[in-house]
C-alpha cells in the first residue's frame, strides 16, 4: 500500500482540483490551529518558539510509560540483532550534546501525573551520509486509543506547491538551491509542551532506562511541517521592509526545508542567499551549504552534483536527472508485488518522462485485471514484458535534462501551449512554454506532462477526451501560479484539442449537460474561460502519445514540442468552425445533454433571416458565487451580510464594527430572496397565487387569509421561490436541520410559515430521501430467519395423522349453566385437526382414546414442557378428587 499511495501522491502533484467543497468543521479547526500557532510563535533568546495546537481532546491525561518500556525492549532486540546498539547510543548522546534534548533528573519523574512517552526508532539507509536516523513514534496508542497525534491538530497547507519551486529553480539563467540544517529541531517547544515530548534509553541492557525529554520540535509530530513553515514565513514576513526579495523568496520558492530559485545575475543571486541568511539567522536556522550554477555564488567547494527535491543536478553542465542510479538490475522473481515497486521507485513530480512510463502502468493495470494475486508468479510471456520494461527505465536514468526554462536570446515573454487527449487506455495533458528567440526563429520547451491510466469501466472516448481536458486546465492553474511567482504575468495562452466534441462542449454552458460532463465542463470553464481553445489533428497532437506511451529514443523530441509551434502563427493548423456542427458532434452532444435541451442538429431547417428581440434572465452573479463557496444557508446569509456592511462602509456611511446583528442577516436574508426571485417565472401561477411586490420588493403571494390578523404577514402572505432553485434546496435544508431531521410534511408546515415554495413537496422527499441520517433512523433492524421445516411435517404418501402432534393445556373451568362447575378438564390440541376435551385422568387412558380414534402413529410428539402427560395425568387426579 505505502507503493501504491507513492504513485497516487505523485499523480496529484500539480493537477489538484480548483474548485472543492469546504467543510466548515475543518474550516474551524484549521482556524484554530492558524490562531493558536500564530498566537504562541514567538522569538525567545533568538530562536523561534512555539506551543503545541492541541485539538479538542487536550493534551494527555495519564502517563503511557509501561508502553514505552515495551517498545524500547522491542527495539533493542531488533537493534541488537542488527549490531548498531551502539550506533543509535552515539546519536542519542548527540542529540544531548547539541542541547535537542535533556535526561530528566528520577526526582523529576512521576508516572502518576500527564506524561507522555514517544517510542525511539531507527532508519538506517548505509547509502546515505547520515547512515542512522532516529524516529519517534508520535503515533503510538495509549491505554485510552489515542496516540499524541490524535490530539494534534493538523492546520492549513503552508508548504509551496513543488511545480512551483521547480520552476523557479528553472527559470533564470544564475540558479542556487540549499537546505536548512536540522529545521526542525531549531524549533523551541513550549516549556508546557515538553512534557510530552519524552523517550526512554539505556546505553546497556542491564541499566535503569533513562527518561530524555525533547526540548525541541519532533519530526514525528502530525502539525510539524506546518509548523515549521509557519516559522520560516514568521521570519520572512518580520523582515519583508528590510529584506524583500529574501522574504519573497523563503515565502514562495521553499519547500519544506529546501530553498531553490534563480536570478539573471550572479550578482543578485549572491545578493539573495546572503540576505536569505542573515533572515534565516534571526530565529538560529542555517543553510547547510549553497550550491550554484555559477562559481561566485556556489559555496560548495566546486562539488560537480547535489540533490534537490528528488533530483540530481550537474551543475557544471547546469542539466539534471533522476537521483537513483539503478532501480532494478534484474527482477528474480516477477509478481505484481515486485512490478508495483520497480514503478515506484522512480520520483517524477514534472511528469517528464511520463510518456515511456504511462505504458508501464497501463501493463500493471492489465495485471490487475487478469486476476493475478500479489505475489504470483507470472507466466512467461508477461516475465519477458516486465524484464523488457526494466530495461527501458534504467535507461531513462541515463536522460539529462535542461535547467533552464528561459532561453538566453529569448525575447518578450513566452507563451503557453497546452495540449490533452484521450483514448482507450489513457488520458492526458501537457503544457509547453513557446519563446521568440533573437534570430526570429522560436523554441518550445515541456514544462509539465500529466498522464493517467483510465479507469476499468469503461467510458466513451468524448469523456474521456474531456478528462484530458480537464487534466490539462488543472496543470493550467499550477502553471500559472508558477509564471506568478517569476513576475511573469502577462502572456498568451492557447488550448489545443484534437477532439471537436469536446470543443463543442467547453464553449457550451455547463447546465445544459448531465452531471458528469456538466461539472467538469463547468471546472474547465472557471479555470481557463471558453476562449484560446483550438482544434488540432491528431498527427499533429503531442499529447496523442500520452495516451499510447512513446520509446525512450523519441522522448528529446517529444520534449521539443510539435513541429509546428515552431513557425509563425500564420503557418499554423487552421480551425474551421463548421467541423463543429457536424452530425457525428451533434450526435455526440446530445447524447450529454439533458432532455430539457434538445439540439436541432438533427433537423432540416430552412435559412430564414429573422430578427428577434428577446430577454434572457441570467443567474445573478453573486448569488452563483455564494451557492459555489458556501454549504449552508446560514454561512450565505451571513457572508452576505458582510459583503452589505463592507459596502455600507465603503460609502462611509452609518459605519458598522463588531459582530453582524439580527437586523443585518434580516437585510441580508431578504435580499438573498430577492436574487433568488430574479429567475421565478410566474406566468403560469398569477391566478393561483396573486402575486404582488411589497414594500422590500419581493414578490408574495395574497390569497384567502387577508382578514385574519391572528396570524403574521409572512403566514398570510408568503414570500413566493422557485422550484428547485438552489437556494431554496439550502433554505429546506436549513429549516430540516432545524426541526432535527423530521418527515418531508413537517418540513412542508415549517417551510410554509414564511415561504410558498412551487413545488415544494416534490422538493421536501427528495432532501428527506437522500438525507444521510434519516436514512439512517428510518432504517429498520435485520429480521432473525425462521428455521428449517421438519421433514415430518411436510411427508407424503403416508396415511392421515401418521405423524402427529399433541399437546395439553389447562386446566379450565367450564361454565355449564349458571352455575360453575366444580370438575374442571384439560382441552387437548391435535395439531393440524383441531381441539377437544380431555376427560381422562391418566396418560395411559389418553393414548388408548387417541390410538382408537385415529388409528396407530408411525411418531407422536409431545410439548417440549417437563412432565407432560404426566404432569397433566397428576392436575387431573387433583381436580377429581
Amino acid at each position: 500500500m505505502e507503493n501504491v499511495n507513492q504513485l497516487l501522491q505523485q499523480d496529484q502533484i500539480g493537477i489538484k482540483p480548483t474548485r472543492f467543497c469546504t467543510c466548515s468543521e475543518s474550516e474551524l479547526r484549521e482556524s484554530k490551529f492558524v490562531k493558536s500557532v500564530s498566537q504562541s510563535t514567538t522569538l525567545v533568546d533568538g530562536r523561534i518558539q512555539v506551543k503545541m495546537p492541541w485539538n479538542g481532546k487536550g493534551p494527555p491525561k495519564q502517563s503511557n510509560y509501561d508502553i514505552a518500556v515495551k517498545r524500547m525492549q522491542s527495539a533493542e532486540r531488533s537493534f541488537e540483532m542488527k549490531g548498531c546498539i551502539d550506533v543509535v547510543d552515539e546519536e542519542v548522546k548527540k542529540l544531548v550534546d547539541q542541547a535537542f534534548v535533556i535526561k530528566v533528573p528520577p526526582e523529576h519523574v512521576n508516572h502518576t501525573q500527564a506524561e507522555w512517552y514517544l517510542p525511539l526508532q531507527a532508519v538506517f539507509t548505509p547509502e546515505k551520509t547520515t547512515k542512522v536516523r532516529l524516529v519517534f513514534d508520535s503515533s503510538c496508542k495509549g491505554y485510552d486509543g489515542l496516540s499524541l497525534n490524535d490530539r494534534l491538530e493538523k492546520g492549513p497547507n503552508y508548504i509551496n506547491q513543488l511545480p512551483n519551486v521547480l520552476t523557479a529553480w528553472r527559470w533564470d539563467e544564475v540558479a542556487y538551491s540549499g537546505d536548512v540544517r536540522k529545521m526542525f529541531n531549531q524549533i523551541m517547544v513550549h516549556p508546557e509542551d515538553q512534557i510530552y515530548h519524552r523517550f526512554l534509553w539505556r546505553s546497556k541492557l542491564s541499566d535503569t532506562p533513562t527518561v530524555y525529554q525533547w526540548l525541541r520540535l519532533s519530526f514525528g509530530d502530525k502539525p510539524a511541517p506546518d509548523i515549521a513553515a509557519n516559522s520560516i514565513n514568521t521570519l520572512a514576513k518580520a523582515s519583508l521592509s528590510e529584506f524583500p526579495d529574501a522574504s519573497k523568496e523563503l515565502r514562495e520558492h521553499a519547500y519544506v526545508d529546501d530553498i531553490a530559485g534563480s536570478k539573471p545575475t550572479a550578482e543578485k543571486a549572491k545578493r539573495v542567499i546572503d540576505e536569505i541568511d542573515i533572515v534565516l539567522g534571526k530565529g538560529q536556522f542555517q543553510i547547510k551549504t549553497w550550491h550554484s550554477n555559477h562559481e561566485v555564488v556556489d559555496r560548495s567547494n566546486h562539488e560537480q552534483f547535489t540533490d534537490l527535491l528528488g533530483h540530481k543536478w550537474d551543475k557544471r553542465a547546469d542539466r539534471f536527472s533522476f537521483k537513483k542510479q539503478e532501480i532494478i538490475g534484474q527482477l528474480n522473481k516477477v509478481s505484481k508485488r515486485n512490478c508495483l515497486a520497480f514503478l515506484a521507485q522512480l520520483w517524477d513530480p514534472l511528469g517528464l518522462v511520463s510518456p515511456i512510463m504511462i505504458t508501464f502502468r497501463i501493463d500493471l493495470q492489465e495485471l490487475w485485471s487478469a486476476g493475478f494475486s500479489w505475489d504470483e508468479i507470472l507466466p512467461p510471456s508477461v516475465q519477458t514484458k516486465w524484464i523488457e520494461n526494466v530495461e527501458s527505465m534504467n535507461q531513462l536514468l541515463t536522460f539529462e535534462f535542461d535547467r533552464k526554462l528561459k532561453p538566453s536570446n529569448a525575447v518578450g515573454n513566452p507563451e503557453v501551449h497546452g495540449f490533452s487527449d484521450g483514448g482507450e487506455q489513457a488520458f492526458g495533458g501537457v503544457i509547453f512554454l513557446r519563446w521568440e528567440l533573437d534570430d526570429g526563429s522560436y523554441r518550445c520547451v515541456a514544462v509539465m506532462v500529466k498522464p493517467f491510466v483510465a479507469l476499468l469501466k469503461k467510458k466513451s472516448i468524448p469523456r474521456l477526451e474531456l478528462l484530458g481536458c480537464l487534466a490539462l486546465s488543472r496543470m493550467y492553474d499550477t502553471c500559472r501560479k508558477a509564471l506568478e511567482f517569476v513576475n511573469m504575468k502577462d502572456f498568451k495562452r492557447i488550448f489545443w484539442i484534437d477532439s471537436t466534441t469536446v470543443l463543442s462542449w467547453v464553449r457550451t454552458p455547463p447546465r445544459q449537460f448531465k452531471p458528469f460532463v456538466s461539472s467538469r465542463v463547468a471546472e474547465i470553464q472557471e479555470t481557463i474561460g471558453t476562449e484560446g481553445f483550438r482544434y488540432v489533428r491528431s498527427k499533429s497532437n503531442p499529447a496523442d502519445g500520452l495516451t499510447r506511451g512513446i520509446e525512450p529514443a523519441e522522448l528529446a523530441n517529444w520534449l521539443a514540442g510539435p513541429s509546428f509551434l515552431k513557425f509563425p502563427e500564420a503557418q499554423w493548423p487552421e480551425f474551421h468552425e463548421d467541423l463543429i456542427l457536424s452530425n457525428s458532434v451533434c450526435q455526440e452532444t446530445m447524447k450529454e445533454k439533458k432532455s430539457s435541451f434538445s439540439s436541432n442538429c438533427n433537423k432540416e431547417v430552412n435559412e430564414v433571416n429573422v430578427c428577434l428581440a428577446t430577454e434572457e434572465k441570467k443567474e445573478n452573479p453573486i448569488l452563483c458565487h455564494l451557492m459555489a463557496a458556501c454549504s449552508s444557508f446560514s454561512k450565505v446569509r451571513r457572508t452576505l451580510a458582510y459583503i452589505l456592511r463592507f459596502t455600507q462602509n465603503a460609502r462611509k456611511i452609518n459605519m458598522k464594527k463588531g459582530t453582524i446583528t439580527a437586523q443585518e442577516l434580516q437585510i441580508s436574508e431578504k435580499y438573498l430572496f430577492k436574487l433568488c426571485q430574479d429567475s421565478l417565472d410566474l406566468s403560469h401561477f398569477e391566478e393561483k397565487l396573486l402575486p404582488r411586490t411589497d414594500q422590500d420588493g419581493l414578490q408574495r403571494a395574497h390569497g384567502r387569509l387577508e382578514e385574519i390578523r391572528s396570524l403574521s404577514e409572512e403566514m398570510r402572505n408568503p414570500i413566493i421561490l422557485p422550484r428547485n432553485h438552489p437556494l431554496v434546496k439550502l433554505l429546506l435544508q436549513h429549516l430540516h436541520d432545524k426541526r432535527r431531521h423530521c418527515g418531508y410534511k413537517s418540513l412542508m408546515h415549517e417551510a410554509r410559515k414564511r415561504f410558498w415554495i412551487i413545488g415544494l413537496r416534490s422538493m421536501c422527499k427528495q432532501l428527506t430521501r437522500r438525507c444521510i441520517i434519516c436514512r439512517k433512523l428510518r432504517k429498520k433492524p435485520l429480521d432473525q430467519l425462521m428455521g428449517q421445516i421438519p421433514s415430518l411435517r411436510v411427508a407424503a404418501g403416508l396415511p392421515p395423522f401418521s405423524n402427529t402432534a399433541m399437546d395439553m393445556f389447562g386446566p379450565v373451568q367450564i361454565r355449564m349453566n349458571r352455575k360453575t362447575l366444580k370438575e374442571a378438564q384439560t382441552v387437548v390440541l391435535i395439531s393440524s385437526f383441531g381441539w377437544r376435551l380431555g376427560e381422562y385422568t391418566t396418560t395411559r387412558e389418553e393414548l388408548d382414546e387417541k390410538i382408537r380414534h385415529r388409528c396407530s402413529h408411525e411418531s407422536l410428539w409431545g410439548g417440549g414442557a417437563s412432565g407432560n402427560f404426566v404432569q397433566e395425568s397428576i392436575s387431573v387426579r387433583r381436580l377429581h378428587h
